[in-house]
């Protein structure tokens, strides 16, 4: 996950999930696209944003950071953004990945 790294969030971002493959439930996950159509109904950039507003700006930042909680909150509410915009990305892997196996 990039906040291990902030160097790259925005590839991140954009990237598939390539553990899905191995997910324990995977054979089961036969609405994905469904799921996916429900996702963008509730998670909204708003409700990240608003989301991100409540979380402690001491859990933002550690004791080595060299950003400010007023970075991480932004990079934290971007990455998230764009990773609702990529879903395509991961859906599809997703769909493709349970397609393998079935």
């Amino acid at each position: 996950m990039f906040h291990h790294s902030w160097h790259g969030w925005q590839k991140s971002a954009q990237s598939p999930f390539p553990y899905i493959k191995d997910h324990a439930l995977l054979h089961q996950a036969s609405m994905i696209p469904e799921a996916e159509t429900q996702m963008l109904k509730t998670v909204t950039p708003q409700l990240i944003a608003d989301t991100i507003a409540m979380i402690p700006g001491e859990w933002l930042t550690g004791q080595d950071s060299d950003i400010s909680q007023d970075e991480a909150r932004h990079v934290y509410r971007t990455f998230l953004t764009d990773r609702l915009k990529a879903s395509p990305i991961f859906t599809k892997q997703a769909i493709d990945a349970r397609n393998a196996i079935i």
